[in-house]
């Protein structure tokens, strides 16, 4: 019986037939040879007629030119594209290694014929855009040219997780630049972030206010003129879309800073990625991995690293926790009378929204979670994340699971070895749990194995048990557990970011 790699390729590739053979039948060609072929059964003449004159038309049909004009408009919208990589795969232009602008190469790419369903760049599978949007199938435009002009306005899920994962991969020992680099000194800041939207991001939002403060710019608590502040805007997915960035002008948008808080291969990131290309200013990044990628595409970016400093909205001392602010979740386990990190309620604590994937995993886990004290939080939501939905735990409710906790759980949303570091670090490693997680992207700031421990998806449930049951697993927390504390010192020595 085939594995479930060989099964999903033999998927993909069926996927990848079906919808040609749409496309196909989608043609005017397909539709007149049908006509002409009927036509032909039933006679002697329209046999003749069909040899000497419908077939060059349906040639002329099936080969007619693009219009050069908007053949010329569509080859500068794809050269604009960070996802355009003239050296990416084979053609003409490529093979014949003589020096080509960026423009020449991408007009060649326009001028393509559609159905060849060329990449234009390492990031961007044109079937897999189709995949994902079968409304498009039987287009004229190649999937690149609808997604930098409609797909990326639109918010359509466009990039291939395997490929963001090997390109964000390859990112793990770059560089980005530093945000004193990024940001200019001379000039007064404001950070918007749209106030309906999720509240993590308001958080990241007065995290960054009081950051540049620390470093000495001129944060302002609101607009004063946008002729004179650089504007930076936390969630652009949201405050430019359905917040007061939606009327901002082009030139105010073009000189924003973005921080980007989503993963490549959501829909989010699309209406992330709009704005972005756009700025002249650049882009802050909550992953460093990510953060390095923009810097790869083209783009100047630097790595927000969040941390709980002390006076920011994640400081953990200063958050009041659960049993200071709700009732409603009367069930938890009280806290240990000692700081022993042995003592602590719960052995396993995970925290993440409902997913396919997720719920997979830990339906597979459930049986070993029965077996300890564990805490397991997952529902469905829908929309921002709001503090008043039940559902939803404030960033004072998680840091007092995971100050109750031994391990802390990470899932991927999807098969994306994305580094969360607002889990990982934030919120395990800043309250004394011993992350355990899938693979994720190597980064310069932490080290798997050190501060917080890796297994495959589909050995976690044997891996827990040997660090729950077994003394040279409990003796692995202890060691891990001792280098988490060392790093929770520098943070409460007012280390506000990483050089």
């Amino acid at each position: 019986m085939p594995d479930n790699a060989t099964l999903e390729e033999l998927r993909r590739e069926n996927a990848i037939l079906r919808r040609e053979l749409a496309h196909i039948k989608a043609g005017r060609a397909y539709h007149f040879a049908l006509w002409l072929q009927k036509k032909y059964q039933a006679s002697t003449l329209m046999r003749f007629a069909a040899e000497r004159v419908a077939r060059p038309l349906a040639h002329r049909l099936l080969t007619s030119e693009t219009n050069e004009d908007q053949a010329i408009q569509i080859a500068q919208a794809i050269a604009e594209s960070p996802l355009f990589d003239p050296a990416h795969g084979a053609n003409d232009l490529a093979i014949s290694k003589m020096p080509v602008s960026r423009f020449d190469a991408a007009l060649d790419f326009a001028m393509s014929p559609v159905d060849e369903y060329r990449d234009p760049g390492p990031l961007f599978s044109s079937s897999y855009y189709l995949e994902k949007n079968p409304d498009l199938v039987g287009s004229q435009f190649h999937a690149i040219t609808h997604f930098v002009l409609y797909g990326m306005k639109e918010g359509r899920q466009a990039l291939e997780p395997s490929r963001v994962d090997a390109f964000l991969a390859n990112q793990s020992h770059a560089t980005s630049t530093s945000l004193q680099q990024l940001i200019p000194a001379d000039r007064a800041i404001c950070v918007h972030v749209y106030p309906q939207g999720n509240f993590f991001f308001a958080d990241i939002a007065e995290h960054i206010r009081l950051l540049l403060n620390h470093l000495g710019y001129d944060v302002q608590p609101k607009e004063i003129s946008a002729q004179t502040q650089t504007d930076i805007v936390v969630a652009p997915h949201e405050f430019m879309v359905i917040g007061a960035g939606a009327g901002w002008s082009p030139e105010r948008t073009r000189a924003a800073i973005y921080v980007n808080t989503e993963q490549w291969q959501t829909s989010w990131f699309s209406l992330t990625l709009n704005f972005v290309q756009q700025s002249n200013a650049g882009v802050i990044d909550i992953n460093p991995n990510s953060a390095a990628a923009f810097e790869a595409l083209g783009f100047r970016s630097a790595f927000l690293p969040l941390l709980p400093s002390p006076g920011s909205p994640f400081d953990t001392a200063a958050l009041p926790g659960i049993r200071d602010t709700t009732t409603r979740l009367k069930y938890l386990r009280p806290p240990a009378s000692t700081p022993d990190y042995f003592m602590r309620p719960y052995d396993i604590l995970f925290v993440g929204v409902s997913n396919h994937r997720r719920d997979h995993v830990l339906g597979e886990l459930s049986g070993y979670l029965a077996r300890w004290p564990s805490f397991v939080h997952c529902p469905t939501l829908s929309g921002p994340l709001q503090p008043d939905n039940p559902n939803a735990l404030s960033a004072a409710e998680l840091n007092e699971l995971a100050s109750r906790a031994k391990i802390m759980l990470n899932i991927h949303r999807d098969n994306v070895s994305y580094f969360e570091w607002h889990r990982i670090v934030l919120t395990g490693v800043a309250n004394g749990s011993v992350v355990v997680t899938e693979a994720c992207h190597s980064n310069q700031y932490l080290e798997a194995g050190v501060h917080y421990l890796e297994c495959a998806i589909e050995d976690m449930g044997e891996f827990l048990e040997f660090l729950v049951d077994s003394d040279e697993g409990r003796k692995k927390l202890e060691i891990v557990s001792q280098n988490v504390a060392d790093l929770r010192t520098r943070f409460e020595e007012g280390m506000w970011h990483w050089n």
